[in-house]
């Protein structure tokens, strides 16, 4: 199922030409309904608001940062329906801190 979160990359063999545009071939309702979800999230969930608000401050536009939500929230869909579970903002922002920890010292390594 192509839910159409995703850009399309389109780019010649030699890599001259590279393009990003909208996904079409997709189901458009879902797209648009995953949207508008990323949308309340972001103005109703404190860890949300988070992730929108890190992307913007990366100058990136509202319609990118809600669809860096809504891949989010679409992980965090499947990984509760495979495992049969039910969310927790708790451990899931405990998590997140855990991963951001690791990024931040795999850059500062980098940068030694």
């Amino acid at each position: 199922m192509l839910a159409g979160v995703v850009p399309v990359t389109h780019e010649t063999g030699n890599g001259n030409y590279k393009v990003v545009k909208m996904r079409r071939a997709c189901r458009k309702y879902f797209r648009n309904d995953l949207h508008h979800l990323a949308d309340l999230y972001y103005r109703h969930q404190p860890w949300a608001a988070a992730i929108y608000w890190e992307h913007r401050n990366k100058k990136c536009s509202h319609n990118t940062a809600l669809r860096v939500l809504g891949n989010v929230l679409l992980k965090i869909t499947y990984a509760l329906w495979k495992n049969e579970d039910h969310f927790d903002a708790d451990i899931y922002l405990a998590r997140r801190a855990g991963q951001l920890l690791i990024q931040s010292s795999r850059t500062l390594r980098k940068q030694k």
